[in-house]
């Protein structure tokens, strides 16, 4: 927003976003506070992150926030700014307060999960771009997207895994999405 008005999220999630303010850029801070919301409503709807559909999405949403956390080591941790969040909204919504313990469960259980693909990632980016440097070849984008989609690495932390990495896209996740949503039948 501009001309001195107040961010859309400084009213309705006024300390959650201040305290994020405090150590994010405004785009981060409202980025981890729009997936906060969203994912303070997946979570109490049942929706368990995973590699399919709905799950997909919180999938990515739990991730990219945690990217840009981890950006400021100073950020306070993801489920904190869930809860904060998720105490505004059940104000509205009393069921978001009600599934706070699953809600946490399957945070935490998602963290793991992110934190565990990134460790045993390491070796086998750096092996796989051995490989295609023995061959000639040299680490793609449709590498980065594999690595994604087969491993959980994100871009921007595969490209400082490697030694010669490609340029990430701008619109990446976009590219992503678009194939998920391709691969996905209808009906």
């Amino acid at each position: 927003m501009s001309h001195g008005t107040k961010s859309a999220y400084e009213p309705v999630f006024g300390a959650a976003y201040e305290e994020l303010r405090q150590t994010l850029a405004a785009r981060d801070a409202a980025i981890v506070i729009d997936h906060a919301r969203t994912l303070s409503f997946m979570l109490t709807d049942g929706i368990v992150p995973s590699n399919s559909k709905e799950g997909y999405f919180a999938r990515l949403l739990i991730r990219r926030a945690l990217r840009v956390l981890s950006k400021v080591p100073e950020a306070p941790d993801l489920i904190s700014v869930i809860e904060r969040v998720a105490r505004e909204i059940a104000r509205e919504y009393p069921e978001i307060g009600a599934h706070r313990d699953d809600r946490d469960r399957l945070l935490t259980a998602e963290i793991e999960r992110y934190s565990e693909a990134l460790e045993r990632a390491r070796p086998i980016l750096q092996r796989q771009e051995e490989r295609l440097a023995a061959s000639g070849g040299r680490v793609t984008e449709e590498n980065l997207v594999e690595w994604y989609d087969s491993l959980g690495v994100p871009p921007e932390v595969a490209v400082s895994l490697i030694s010669n990495p490609p340029k990430v896209p701008d619109d990446f996740y976009s590219k992503v999405a678009t194939r998920h949503e391709q691969e996905t039948p209808t009906g």
